[in-house]
């Protein structure tokens, strides 16, 4: 049974997980600060996609091979950090390539698939990790649950979207690398939280 406690905990637990992806929305949208409405809102949803898959990865895998998982676990945080600092150094380069020719850079440096699919994968580690918290609940709680935390990662995220984009349209090509900067920061800081 789904109760008032339990959906409490899971939008708390949603916030908390949501706050990786939030800042990586916020570097994408000072990246490509003339997004458009249907890009925003599929990058939002492929965030909370992530954010909803991974827990329930998670509870499936502790329910089916929750030693293996315990052993592997603790290399997680290295996986995010190398992958969120290599995603920021390239936008550190393409901010200052685009300072030496800013006019020939208008929005020709949108995300690609690739690039927004190790972004999420890198920012929805840790929620991997949230799904052992569901312990041995029923799957149409552990399913109520990863629903939430991804609706509250789609609403952050499209939130940071929102808030990079008005912030890159003032910035030009300081918002590119500040958003690399963005994200090496968040790699260190996921590394330094899984020591």
């Amino acid at each position: 049974m789904i109760t008032g406690e339990y959906i409490l905990g899971c939008l708390a637990l949603g916030t908390g997980l949501a706050m990786d992806a939030f800042s990586v929305s916020l570097a994408d949208a000072l990246r490509e600060p003339h997004m458009k409405k249907g890009r925003m809102l599929g990058l939002a949803g492929t965030y909370g996609l992530f954010q909803m898959a991974m827990p329930f990865v998670g509870w499936f895998l502790v329910e089916r091979a929750g030693r293996f998982l315990g052993a592997v676990q603790q290399y997680f945080p290295g996986v995010a950090c190398v992958l969120l600092v290599l995603i920021g150094i390239k936008m550190i380069r393409e901010g200052l390539e685009k300072r030496k020719m800013p006019e020939s850079v208008t929005d020709t440096n949108t995300l690609s698939l690739s690039l927004l699919l190790l972004q999420a994968l890198a920012t929805s580690v840790d929620a991997l990790s949230a799904g052992f918290a569901f312990g041995s609940r029923g799957i149409l709680q552990v399913f109520g649950g990863c629903g939430i935390i991804g609706g509250i990662t789609f609403l952050i995220c499209l939130g940071g979207l929102l808030l990079g984009k008005k912030a890159g349209e003032h910035l030009a090509w300081k918002a590119t690398i500040l958003g690399g900067g963005i994200l090496i920061f968040l790699g260190v800081k996921i590394l330094l939280k899984g020591l």
